[in-house]
């Protein structure tokens, strides 16, 4: 199915694309560990993904073009990992995580106009005012980081921009 938001071209939003015989295979990595230091708590968690994906047949189609065999499939990033740690204490958290996605193709069979690889990094912080009520804040892309999300439609969009939230939670 062709979405505009996975890199279909205008002229073929809506359609679908039979992608011919793939292969995909890969390997997920996820360790937690939590030290305790007096009256603190520092969580790590480390999260990998090696993602092997790509075509077994030669065919062309309307939407990747002349495919051949042993070509990636587009928009599947090799390597992703996901790093983060934080401190806790009492009703007080503070979290950092970093997020890599390697390069990622666009296209079958080239590697014009790569998604180049990148780190962003957020921070978060949550004050528990009780067992049901918190506030909290969090910086999506802490350094702002300007990067390629997506190339499709014509163009570049870039990723999110550095966004600051502040809110409050209550359960009921």
């Amino acid at each position: 199915n062709c979405s505009a938001n996975q890199g279909c071209d205008e002229q073929f939003l809506g359609d679908q694309f039979n992608a011919g015989a793939t292969e995909i295979s890969g390997v997920e990595l996820s360790l937690n560990y939590q030290v305790d230091v007096a009256d603190y708590e520092i969580p790590f968690q480390l999260n990998y993904t090696y993602t092997d994906a790509y075509f077994k047949n030669n065919h062309t189609s309307k939407m990747w073009g002349m495919v051949t065999a042993g070509d990636e499939i587009p928009y599947i990033a090799n390597n992703q990992l996901a790093l983060s740690t934080g401190i806790i204490r009492h009703n007080i958290s503070i979290n950092i995580q970093g997020k890599y996605t390697a390069d990622t193709p666009t296209k079958a069979g080239s590697n014009d106009n790569l998604i180049p690889s990148r780190t962003v990094w957020d921070l978060s912080t949550k004050y528990k005012i009780s067992d049901k009520q918190a506030i909290y804040l969090t910086i999506d892309n802490l350094f702002d980081k300007q990067y390629i999300a997506n190339r499709s439609n014509g163009g570049i969009q870039v990723g999110k921009p550095q966004s600051i939230q502040i809110g409050f939670n209550a359960t009921f």
